[in-house]
């Protein structure tokens, strides 16, 4: 299955714009095939649907908006120094993160594996 493929399920409304194939053109250049081995293609289509959302939702703002008041209509907004973790900022990005935690040398080598390998390759 490719990103193409799994964006066709989780993200619909993005594959119908023009623009995810360079979104995902970009994710797949953050992404490596080493790190996420089998899930690299999930990891592609998660990050890219991360950021094609945060640009739908915020297009051109100065940032993430903090405030916004209805009498005298009063917006502030805040650069994404504001939030501590922007990936969590949408759904797509929480399970990446997710992907991420559970995915490269930590999820599937213990210590042991590392210190017999490192004597065996001697």
């Amino acid at each position: 299955m490719t990103a193409e493929d799994i964006l066709q399920v989780i993200a619909v409304s993005m594959v119908s714009d023009p623009s995810y194939i360079t979104y995902l053109a970009i994710a797949s250049q953050q992404c490596s095939v080493k790190y996420f081995g089998v899930n690299y293609a999930l990891a592609v289509a998660l990050l890219a649907a991360h950021m094609w959302t945060l640009n739908k939702v915020n297009p051109g703002r100065a940032g993430i908006k903090t405030y916004q008041a209805n009498g005298r209509l009063m917006e502030s907004f805040g650069g994404l120094s504001v939030i501590t973790d922007s990936i969590s900022l949408t759904n797509y990005g929480l399970q990446y993160k997710n992907l991420v935690t559970t995915s490269g040398i930590a999820a599937t080598t213990s210590a042991y594996d590392l210190v017999i390998s490192g004597l065996l390759e001697d």
